[in-house]
């Protein structure tokens, strides 16, 4: 067993935004959870419905990170989301570790090299 295979997403989430700010590269934590509803709850949050759990601003590029653990797998809300990013110009990663995430922005220079 690995250590990633231990950790929890926002266990993940939580180093890889230590990672990219460590590198002065802007990132935002994206929570999803929902709304308040007023009595202690939350109501569900359609418009943000499988949004990636990070926002990266990479070189002037919007970059988007969704964190799985080893054994996780996209719903078809994080598919759907993730068509629009790239339909749009934008790069769309499921990284499991602070490594995938600095070979994804490797990618990102890489396509950019290829793009100019």
């Amino acid at each position: 067993m690995t250590l990633n295979s231990q950790l929890k997403e926002t266990q993940i989430q939580r180093a890889i935004i230590e990672s990219l700010r460590f590198q002065k590269i802007a990132c935002w934590r994206i929570n999803t959870v929902g709304i308040p509803n007023g009595s202690g709850g939350f109501r569900h949050n359609s418009e943000m419905r499988g949004m990636a759990d990070i926002a990266v601003i990479y070189k002037g590029l919007s970059v988007w990170f969704e964190v799985k653990t080893s054994k996780g797998k996209q719903s078809k809300a994080q598919f759907e989301f993730q068509h629009a990013v790239e339909r749009a110009g934008g790069f769309y990663f499921v990284v499991k570790s602070v490594e995938d995430s600095i070979k994804a922005l490797n990618e990102v220079k890489k396509q950019m090299n290829i793009r100019i």
